[in-house]
């Protein structure tokens, strides 16, 4: 197992995530992340923030974080960031969908997207 500590920013509070290549598994479902990549000077990422925190706090299953571009710069850069807000849906590491810019409609699609393939997996 190889993993890689970076330090960011859950829309709840700051902690440690270990980014690994590995299988984990929550019961039979990998675990779902959804990863904010923002900036604290960017208008749209400012106006969009309260929404996110909101969907994390309404859909506590779900992993979200928020990284800073300016914070962790190279780890950005790997993910290919060209924009602000840049929104990763991830499963256990792989890419399932990505969405550029503060659009609310097609965020909350994405999210629940993503929820009912976690709950297609769990019946």
């Amino acid at each position: 197992m190889i993993c890689i500590c970076y330090v960011v920013q859950q829309a709840t509070g700051f902690k440690f995530l270990h980014v690994c290549k590995s299988n984990y598994m929550t019961k039979r479902c990998l675990i779902e992340v959804i990863a904010n990549f923002s900036a604290s000077w960017c208008g749209p990422c400012r106006i969009i923030a309260p929404f996110y925190v909101e969907l994390s706090e309404k859909h506590q299953s779900v992993m979200f974080l928020t990284v800073d571009v300016d914070e962790l710069t190279e780890f950005s850069t790997s993910w290919d960031i060209k924009a602000t807000p840049t929104f990763f849906f991830l499963k256990d590491g792989q890419q399932l969908d990505k969405l550029v810019g503060a659009n609310k409609p097609e965020l909350q699609k994405k999210v629940t997207a993503i929820l009912d393939s976690k709950a297609s997996c769990e019946t």
